[in-house]
């Protein structure tokens, strides 16, 4: 069983570990996340090893854990940064980081579901049934609230990168 769960691993460290650090937008909280996740898959890996897709469930640990951590947070994680007027559209590289890190914190902004789903189908493309397994919740869910974030996401971006 350890050379299959090795495989296991190394097939979803990266993914997962990515998505928990867009989730929680804290290096090392994604990194403690992400072991707790394949702690789990390592606890119950004899039954997840037969799954059809067992990479949804581990996104749907990952995302259960994620969830738990934001709520347990005080405070959120980091305020929006002022961002003087400029055009990324002709930018140096240095201005690609800015704009990655004005959407970095506009997720961060984003309500925990919203940004999950949101996260899940613009970064990783799953689709609506694989999502609605992973955050344990209906397909019409789902759809409203990566509606939701898109509206709230647009929102936010175009107030941040006004003039």
């Amino acid at each position: 069983m350890s050379a299959e769960f090795e495989a296991f691993f190394t097939t979803f460290e990266r993914p997962i570990f990515g998505y928990l650090w867009h989730l929680t937008g804290d290096e090392q909280a994604a990194q403690d996340l992400a072991q707790e996740t394949f702690l789990r898959a390592w606890d119950h890996f004899s039954a997840i090893s037969s799954h059809r897709d067992n990479g949804a469930w581990l996104f749907r640990v990952a995302s259960n854990l994620a969830l738990s951590y934001r709520r347990r947070r005080a405070h959120p994680v980091g305020a929006a940064m002022p961002i003087d007027t400029f055009d990324f559209a002709h930018s140096d590289p240095t201005g690609r980081v800015v704009e990655a890190e004005m959407v970095h914190h506009i997720l961060m902004e984003l309500p925990d579901r919203q940004r999950a789903v949101l996260i899940l189908r613009e970064v990783y493309g799953f689709q609506g049934q694989e999502m609605a397994e992973i955050l344990n919740c209906s397909l019409d869910a789902v759809k409203m609230a990566l509606w939701r974030a898109r509206v709230q996401f647009r929102l936010h971006y175009l107030r941040e990168d006004a003039p």
